[in-house]
Protein backbone atom coordinates (compact mmCIF):
# COMPACT_ATOMS: atom_id res chain seq x y z
CA UNK A 1 0.00 0.00 0.00
CA UNK A 2 1.73 3.05 -1.26
CA UNK A 3 0.64 6.69 0.61
CA UNK A 4 2.02 9.83 -1.23
CA UNK A 5 0.61 12.90 -2.33
CA UNK A 6 -0.27 13.21 -5.74
CA UNK A 7 2.95 13.32 -7.87
CA UNK A 8 5.06 11.26 -5.23
CA UNK A 9 5.83 8.79 -7.21
CA UNK A 10 3.56 5.66 -6.56
CA UNK A 11 2.64 5.18 -10.24
CA UNK A 12 6.50 4.89 -10.96
CA UNK A 13 6.92 2.34 -8.66
CA UNK A 14 4.18 0.23 -9.68
CA UNK A 15 5.39 0.06 -13.48
CA UNK A 16 9.36 -0.38 -11.92
CA UNK A 17 7.92 -3.15 -9.39
CA UNK A 18 6.26 -5.22 -12.03
CA UNK A 19 8.87 -5.01 -14.23
CA UNK A 20 11.16 -6.12 -12.09
CA UNK A 21 8.53 -8.68 -11.13
CA UNK A 22 7.56 -10.18 -14.42
CA UNK A 23 11.85 -10.89 -14.62
CA UNK A 24 11.64 -13.64 -11.60
CA UNK A 25 10.01 -16.96 -11.81
CA UNK A 26 6.20 -16.90 -12.17
CA UNK A 27 5.61 -19.96 -9.94
CA UNK A 28 7.45 -17.75 -6.92
CA UNK A 29 6.28 -14.55 -7.84
CA UNK A 30 3.68 -12.49 -9.61
CA UNK A 31 1.99 -8.90 -9.38
CA UNK A 32 -1.01 -7.56 -10.23
CA UNK A 33 -2.32 -3.83 -9.11
CA UNK A 34 -5.88 -1.64 -9.03
CA UNK A 35 -4.90 2.23 -10.38
CA UNK A 36 -7.97 4.61 -8.99
CA UNK A 37 -6.73 6.40 -11.91
CA UNK A 38 -7.09 3.99 -14.47
CA UNK A 39 -10.50 2.88 -13.02
CA UNK A 40 -11.76 6.34 -13.14
CA UNK A 41 -10.42 7.19 -16.39
CA UNK A 42 -12.66 4.01 -17.77
CA UNK A 43 -15.53 5.16 -16.12
CA UNK A 44 -15.33 8.91 -17.35
CA UNK A 45 -14.99 7.58 -20.90
CA UNK A 46 -18.55 7.05 -21.56
CA UNK A 47 -19.28 10.07 -20.86
CA UNK A 48 -16.74 12.26 -22.19
CA UNK A 49 -18.21 10.05 -25.48
CA UNK A 50 -21.68 11.60 -24.89
CA UNK A 51 -20.51 14.95 -25.31
CA UNK A 52 -19.81 15.60 -21.05
CA UNK A 53 -16.95 17.45 -19.95
CA UNK A 54 -13.93 16.31 -18.35
CA UNK A 55 -15.35 18.15 -14.66
CA UNK A 56 -19.00 16.68 -15.58
CA UNK A 57 -17.84 13.30 -16.47
CA UNK A 58 -15.42 13.54 -12.78
CA UNK A 59 -18.24 14.80 -10.90
CA UNK A 60 -20.93 11.95 -12.50
CA UNK A 61 -17.91 9.39 -11.45
CA UNK A 62 -17.80 10.77 -7.63
CA UNK A 63 -19.38 7.83 -6.23
CA UNK A 64 -18.82 5.25 -8.91
CA UNK A 65 -15.47 5.44 -9.49
CA UNK A 66 -14.56 4.33 -5.37
CA UNK A 67 -16.91 1.59 -5.61
CA UNK A 68 -15.46 0.64 -8.73
CA UNK A 69 -11.86 0.70 -7.10
CA UNK A 70 -12.93 -1.33 -4.14
CA UNK A 71 -14.59 -4.42 -6.48
CA UNK A 72 -11.38 -4.55 -8.16
CA UNK A 73 -9.35 -4.99 -5.21
CA UNK A 74 -11.89 -7.33 -3.87
CA UNK A 75 -11.61 -9.11 -7.08
CA UNK A 76 -7.82 -9.35 -6.93
CA UNK A 77 -7.58 -10.14 -3.54
CA UNK A 78 -9.80 -13.16 -3.35
CA UNK A 79 -7.99 -14.60 -6.89
CA UNK A 80 -4.49 -13.99 -5.02
CA UNK A 81 -5.97 -15.63 -1.69
CA UNK A 82 -7.12 -19.04 -4.24
CA UNK A 83 -3.64 -19.12 -5.55
CA UNK A 84 -4.84 -19.76 -9.02
CA UNK A 85 -2.56 -18.67 -11.63
CA UNK A 86 -0.80 -17.26 -9.25
CA UNK A 87 2.86 -16.70 -7.57
CA UNK A 88 4.16 -18.31 -3.91
CA UNK A 89 4.63 -14.42 -3.65
CA UNK A 90 1.82 -12.62 -5.03
CA UNK A 91 2.13 -8.73 -5.01
CA UNK A 92 -1.18 -6.49 -5.20
CA UNK A 93 0.11 -2.85 -5.61
CA UNK A 94 -2.45 -0.13 -4.73
CA UNK A 95 -2.44 2.75 -7.03
CA UNK A 96 -4.78 5.07 -5.41
CA UNK A 97 -4.23 9.15 -3.61
CA UNK A 98 -5.09 8.06 0.00
CA UNK A 99 -6.25 11.22 1.33
CA UNK A 100 -7.24 12.02 4.69
CA UNK A 101 -10.46 11.56 4.74
CA UNK A 102 -9.67 7.91 2.83
CA UNK A 103 -7.02 6.12 4.78
CA UNK A 104 -9.46 4.49 6.98
CA UNK A 105 -11.43 3.54 3.92
CA UNK A 106 -8.45 1.70 2.72
CA UNK A 107 -7.38 0.00 6.22
CA UNK A 108 -10.75 -1.69 6.59
CA UNK A 109 -10.89 -2.83 2.73
CA UNK A 110 -7.91 -4.68 3.48
CA UNK A 111 -8.91 -6.02 6.59
CA UNK A 112 -12.22 -7.16 4.82
CA UNK A 113 -10.33 -8.60 1.83
CA UNK A 114 -7.25 -9.76 3.09
CA UNK A 115 -7.51 -12.83 5.18
CA UNK A 116 -4.76 -16.08 6.33
CA UNK A 117 -1.30 -15.66 5.72
CA UNK A 118 -1.36 -12.02 4.14
CA UNK A 119 1.61 -9.09 5.00
CA UNK A 120 0.83 -5.98 4.26
CA UNK A 121 3.24 -3.75 3.62
CA UNK A 122 2.77 0.40 3.55
CA UNK A 123 5.38 2.07 1.66
CA UNK A 124 5.26 6.58 2.29
CA UNK A 125 6.36 8.37 -0.02
CA UNK A 126 7.03 11.69 1.12
CA UNK A 127 8.83 13.72 -1.42
CA UNK A 128 12.81 14.81 -0.86
CA UNK A 129 12.99 18.44 -2.64
CA UNK A 130 9.65 19.86 -2.28
CA UNK A 131 9.19 23.47 -3.14
CA UNK A 132 7.33 25.49 -0.84
CA UNK A 133 4.22 25.79 -3.01
CA UNK A 134 3.73 21.96 -2.91
CA UNK A 135 4.39 21.85 0.87
CA UNK A 136 1.68 22.94 2.08
CA UNK A 137 -0.29 20.33 0.49
CA UNK A 138 1.70 17.23 2.41
CA UNK A 139 2.18 18.76 5.69
CA UNK A 140 -1.07 17.78 7.22
CA UNK A 141 -1.41 14.84 5.76
CA UNK A 142 -1.59 12.02 8.33
CA UNK A 143 0.59 9.28 7.19
CA UNK A 144 1.45 7.86 10.61
CA UNK A 145 2.23 3.71 10.87
CA UNK A 146 -0.09 4.24 13.92
CA UNK A 147 -3.17 5.23 12.05
CA UNK A 148 -2.94 2.07 9.62
CA UNK A 149 -2.24 -0.49 12.22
Amino acid sequence: MPFGVPGSGKSTIKKLLAEKIATLDPKMWSFDSVSSDEIRADLMSDFTKAGKTKKEAFDATARTGPQAYSRAFGQLCSQAQTGKGKGQTHVIFLDKNHPANGLRRVVDECKKNLKGNIIVKKLYLVPEDVDSSKLNRIKNMPFSENFVC
